[in-house]
């Protein structure tokens, strides 16, 4: 009696933990001109995805979960996994970074003084 107690114990654990688990789906969109960015890496604790050519993705994750969304050139956008299983609208926007300024002339290069 007391093992059949244990195990039924353990599965409405292992049930309840499955039940955080949730289908979390959105779109992706450059900030200014709100077009959709295909490409885009959706990570999950456990899983990591790209959105497709719409700005699309779903992706599994438990409820207070962080996804992280990157691009290459844009700032990292990082959301919580609240009640809701649809983000609406992702917006990223440009990361402006400078680097050293680099000027060509014929066969040679020389910096920028």
């Amino acid at each position: 009696m007391r093992n059949l107690f244990f195990l039924l114990f353990h599965l409405l654990l292992a049930s309840l933990s499955f039940a955080q688990q949730r289908t979390v789906t959105g779109i992706v969109i450059d900030k200014p001109d709100k077009t959709p960015l295909s490409g885009v890496s959706v990570q999950s604790k456990n899983r990591t995805v790209l959105t497709d050519a719409a700005g699309k993705f779903s992706i599994e994750a438990s409820l207070g979960e962080d996804l992280t969304f990157t691009y290459v050139g844009l700032k990292t956008v990082t959301l919580n996994v609240t009640g809701s299983t649809q983000i609406m609208a992702v917006e990223m926007e440009e990361e402006a970074k400078m680097g050293d300024e680099v000027i060509v002339i014929g066969y040679n290069s020389q910096r920028k003084k």
